[in-house]
């Protein structure tokens, strides 16, 4: 999954009508019903901190770091049960992922 596919897939799980990628650029965009196109970024403090703050308050959630040999891993807590795998290389990447998680076990 590239990051314009994982952006626009959190964009859609967290209540965006409309999302797209554009190929031209590794970033997904969204847009309000007769609106312009804006960039959304997974990766952007704006959209990531909120999340964070979000998955925190509603789900308990917390994220904790390890570091494997020279790489540093992040694990989502054993809160989203629906995920195959729980370690990624960013934070962002898993609150995104813990994110679309819990949109598509409540579908």
């Amino acid at each position: 999954m590239t990051d314009a596919d994982l952006s626009k897939s959190l964009a859609l799980a967290i209540g965006w009508q409309h999302a797209r990628q554009r190929f031209s650029t590794d970033i997904a965009e969204v847009s309000e019903l007769g609106s312009l196109w804006r960039p959304f970024d997974y990766r952007s403090p704006d959209v990531v901190l909120p999340l964070i703050e979000w998955l925190m308050r509603e789900y308990g959630g917390f994220f904790t770091r390890d570091i494997i040999g020279p790489h540093q891993v992040w694990y989502l807590p054993r809160c989203f049960p629906s995920m195959p795998d729980r370690s990624y290389p960013t934070l962002a990447e898993a609150v995104a992922k813990a994110c679309i998680a819990l949109k598509v076990g409540h579908d």
